[in-house]
């Protein structure tokens, strides 16, 4: 396990193939990301800022992803839609 920074919990390595759920808390710059198993555990929980949050995003396997209904959040489900 290692730890990510600030306000966020121990990540395990290589957790990305046990995500079924991905939350994501959409701001202008700066995201909180929390990726959830299919027993609805947290598995982790990351700040990425704009840059990260795209590469991140291109590097896991499908998954549901939910976020707040606003403005931006149809941008970003544009981006992400394959």
């Amino acid at each position: 396990m290692r730890q990510t920074g600030y306000n966020s919990h121990p990540v395990k390595e290589n957790v990305h193939h046990e995500i079924s759920t991905l939350s994501i808390d959409l701001a202008k710059n700066v995201f909180q990301v929390a990726g959830f198993n299919h027993h609805h555990k947290r598995e982790y929980n990351k700040r990425l800022n704009r840059a990260k949050l795209y590469a991140f995003m291109a590097n896991i396997p499908p998954c549901r992803v939910v976020m707040e209904a606003c403005y931006s959040s149809h941008y970003w489900g544009r981006v992400f839609t394959p």
